[in-house]
């Protein structure tokens, strides 16, 4: 493993064939995947980052206004660190939403691109404006009060409904080894009230693209299928059983999913 990169990485890269670049969402870290590359086929290349503020990432940090494209560079220099030149990229939820940019910055170097759970962007200023408001409310509460407590009320936010008490437990233990500091700064920096709307990117990529979404999360179903009206070209992959955090729900599936998109095949 190298030890001088921009992020904290782990990777499998000892077979001939193109990475998956895992990119995991607010509060997780690259061990999110690990259930996902399990079942991967044995010779899947893959790599999986923390990003900044999370995980062995934490003393990362971004600023607003350039917040997404200088997290894309850090991945960008991870990659060109580990003599990768291009990946299937496989982003959730705030991972998603900085997949979107990667590819807005180096089509080149993206084969296909998987979103799952991901907002492509508000468009309304004043949708921008409550969602910054948001955003500086709980970052303010990630700064200023115990980690344990933030967090169980974070997973009952509506979009995380679908969560059973026993998986929302396993959810705040596995997040809790996070800095609060650290997290509120990142959240801000990143809140999607700051983020451009990139459905364009979808639109104009010159890679295959598709989006993963569960029926019980309702709220990304919604836009999931206002994408798939207006860009007909995205392949709209559905999970029946499971919510916002698909991978965390159905690991199995989702890397038969991946599997298939790559391989075109099962492992």
């Amino acid at each position: 493993m190298k030890t001088n990169l921009p992020l904290a990485c782990q990777y499998q890269l000892q077979h001939e064939n193109t990475p998956v670049l895992f990119i995991h969402g607010f509060l997780g870290s690259g061990q999110d995947w690990q259930q996902v590359i399990a079942h991967l086929a044995p010779e899947q290349n893959w790599i999986t980052i923390d990003l900044p503020g999370h995980g062995d990432s934490q003393n990362v940090t971004l600023s607003a206004p350039q917040a997404f494209q200088q997290c894309c560079q850090l991945i960008q220099q991870c990659l060109q660190a580990l003599t990768v030149t291009r990946c299937h990229l496989v982003g959730y939820s705030l991972g998603g939403r900085i997949a979107l940019h990667y590819l807005q910055m180096y089509p080149s170097q993206v084969c296909q691109l998987i979103v799952e759970s991901a907002h492509t962007g508000l468009i309304q200023e004043n949708e921008k404006a409550a969602r910054i408001s948001h955003d500086k409310n709980w970052a303010q509460r990630f700064t200023t009060e115990p980690l344990n407590q933030v967090l169980l009320d974070w997973y009952l936010q509506a979009v995380f409904a679908d969560l059973s008490e026993q998986q929302r437990q396993k959810l705040c233990q596995l997040r809790s080894h996070n800095d609060g500091k650290a997290l509120g700064k990142m959240l801000l920096a990143t809140s999607l009230g700051k983020q451009e709307n990139l459905c364009h990117v979808i639109s104009e990529a010159i890679c295959p693209v598709s989006y993963f979404v569960a029926e019980q999360d309702l709220k990304f179903t919604q836009l999931a299928n206002i994408l798939k009206k207006t860009t007909p070209q995205l392949n709209k992959v559905f999970f029946t059983e499971a919510g916002h955090n698909i991978h965390f729900a159905k690991p199995i599936e989702y890397a038969n999913q991946i599997s298939r998109l790559i391989l075109g095949k099962l492992p």
